[in-house]
This record gives structure tokens, sequence and C-alpha cells, in this order.
């Protein structure tokens, strides 16, 4: 084998992340307050059931990039949680101010531990029928529930892994997080925490 074919045997079969397996993960630019511009969850902090998000370990980073549009999965929650888990969510991160005042959390629930790529078209369909619901006000906590008009093709959230994804939606901005978690059905959510009145702002 000659050089030229070898080096094109070595990029065939070097999978597709390799160089750049947290590629996605970085922030922008720091110029011009642009760091936060790819929106993949460094200027938010969220917490689920109390546990606070953390950046996904590059094991599983690796693992979770084997399956199909899991390329913002750049976060993970090792401890399990409830399948009525609730969230709080804030501006935080590499930027205290992105978002501003938290307006509104929306997610989006995937499963992932039966994906068969024989049968699945290379895709992962996410449950539907699911929504975050404020306990109070704004920037208290949130907490997953069934949408009560969506009655066909809402499946039941059982024991295994999932990855969320969450928008957080402020006043001057938004960002989004993509977490990797488990779910155990037999936990409790945590105590809902009602927030407070946001000021309106003085113009």
């Amino acid at each position: 084998m000659n050089w030229c074919a070898l080096l094109l045997f070595v990029v065939m079969a070097t999978p597709v992340w390799a160089g750049g397996l947290m590629e996605n993960c970085e922030p922008g630019s720091k110029r011009h307050g642009m760091q936060c511009i790819n929106r993949n969850g460094l200027c938010v902090e969220v917490s689920v059931d109390g546990h606070q998000s953390q950046p996904i370990t590059k094991a599983d980073r690796k693992r979770i990039m084997e399956l199909p549009d899991m390329d913002d999965v750049c976060w993970q929650i090792k401890s399990p949680v409830s399948k009525q888990f609730r969230i709080e969510a804030k501006s935080g991160g590499l930027s205290s101010d992105f978002i501003g005042d938290l307006n509104s959390l929306s997610v989006i629930v995937v499963p992932i531990e039966d994906y068969d790529p024989e049968f699945d078209s290379n895709r992962i369909d996410p449950i539907r029928g699911y929504e975050l619901q404020a306990d109070g006000y704004r920037n208290g906590t949130w907490q997953l529930k069934q949408r009560p008009l969506i009655q066909n093709g809402v499946g039941d959230l059982t024991a295994g892994e999932y990855v969320i994804i969450l928008r957080i939606h402020g006043e001057d901005n938004w960002d989004k997080q993509e977490i990797l978690l488990t779910i155990n059905p037999d936990l409790s959510p945590i105590e809902a925490k009602q927030g407070t009145q946001l000021t309106p702002p003085h113009h």
C-alpha cells in the first residue's frame, strides 16, 4: 500500500467526530460579546430535580455521538431524575446577563435507549405531548407535564436514558442546553419553588 492509499484509508476509517469531538460545545468568539452566540448552553445555568447540569464527559460525548442528531448534546446530569422532573434555569455561565430575566422554557424529550439503526431510518423520534409548566412565577421551578389535549401518540417515560432539548428564552436573548440524563420512575420530583414576581424594567 503506497502512502497516498494509506492516508486515504486512515481518513475513511476515522470516525467523523475524531479531532472535533467537543467542537459543537465550544464558545463563540469572545470579540464583541459573541461567546454565547453558538447557543450551546454556556450562558445559562440549569438544574433538573436539584441537580446542576455539567459539561458532558468526553466518554459520554463519544458514545452519544454514535446516535443521529446528537451533535449539540453538550451537557449531562449523572444523578437519576424523576419522570415528572422540575427544572430551574437562569442566566449564568460565561455571561450572567446574556438572556436577561427568564421568560419561558420549552422542552423536547428524546428517548435514546431503544434506537435501532436498522429500523429507525437514522433518526430518533421524540416523545410527543410533553411541556414545561411554571409552578408559580417564571423564575421559580417548571415541571414536566403531559399536555392535556394530546392523547394519541404520547408515550410514558420509562426507566432509561434520555436527551432533553431545553430552550431558555429571556427578556434579551435565548440559549439552549441539550442534556443527557437518566429517568428513574420510582423517584419523586423536588418540591415546587414559586419564585418571585419580577419587577418590570424601567424605561
